[in-house]
């Protein structure tokens, strides 16, 4: 008697490496069984204070492709990567999307700091997945077809997100919701709402800023604070507490970007109501 030969999964032709959470989704969506994606920055740690292990920098020597968000920190470690890896190709995200300003100077100069959540923007997630998509294809040309097909799918499913949110928000137009962590600015103008943050250029707030977040939440009369999963909660619970409100926690690090478009349309819809 012949055995049949045993059913394995083929190992992906590409291993990628990205630096959060949302992007290693992205990528292996766009990829499919082509791409293999490795995130540095763990589930639940905080990119602004994430380094870089000797291990991971690595890692990155059988990796085909990095793709970079741009988040503040990952600056700081990408010297110590293309000093290790001087032949690997890197793609940035920030170098594809329109950018916003936050308040805040920026200390390699100017008045304004560029806001480095762009995966949370619809506009900007479809320019993120165009520019997965060539850089795939730039080091994997046979699959290129097969990198289109998927990005089509995945810019297919954010088009539905983004219309749904759009039609539940177009009543609140105008609004403000208040955070602790300002992650949502690029959402915020998307859907013509207005974002006021507790925090400012990542540090923390003190009592005259958090006396002015009460003063704000109080003239925009909010009831509910968001805070990011990964940050503490004590001055958000203190400005709540002020205002008779509560707390809500988002994860703005959650692995589907566009599913976190639909939780935060539907928690905004919650908080106007």
């Amino acid at each position: 008697m012949t055995l049949a030969a045993p059913l394995y999964a083929a190992e992906p032709d590409l291993s990628v490496v990205v630096s959060i959470l949302p992007l290693q989704t992205m990528v292996e969506a766009i990829g499919g069984d082509h791409v293999s994606a490795t995130v540095l920055v763990p589930p639940g740690a905080p990119p602004a204070v994430f380094e870089m292990s000797p291990r991971q920098t690595a890692a990155l020597q059988d990796s085909a492709l990095y793709v970079a968000m741009g988040i503040p920190h990952e600056r700081n470690w990408m010297p110590q990567v293309q000093a290790a890896n001087p032949d690997l190709p890197i793609v940035r995200m920030f170098d594809h999307v329109k950018v916003r300003t936050i308040t805040g100077t920026d200390p390699r100069g100017g008045k304004e700091l560029p806001d480095p959540h762009i995966w949370t923007g619809p506009a900007q997630l479809r320019d993120m997945a165009m520019a997965i998509r060539d850089a795939l294809s730039t080091v994997a040309p046979d699959h290129a077809g097969d990198f289109a097909t998927n990005t089509e799918t995945w810019l297919a499913r954010l088009d539905a997100v983004d219309a749904e949110a759009r039609e539940k928000l177009a009543p609140h137009a105008g609004k403000a919701f208040l955070v602790f962590h300002p992650a949502f600015g690029y959402l915020a103008d998307a859907y013509g709402l207005r974002q006021i943050a507790i925090e400012e250029r990542g540090m923390e707030p003190g009592p005259q800023t958090i006396a002015n977040a009460v003063a704000s939440a109080r003239a925009e009369n909010i009831r509910v604070i968001f805070v990011q999963a990964q940050l503490s909660t004590e001055e958000a619970r203190t400005v709540a507490a002020e205002i008779g409100g509560e707390v809500v926690t988002l994860d703005v690090l959650a692995p589907d970007p566009i599913e976190t478009i639909a939780t935060v349309a539907d928690a905004f819809v919650a908080a106007f109501q």
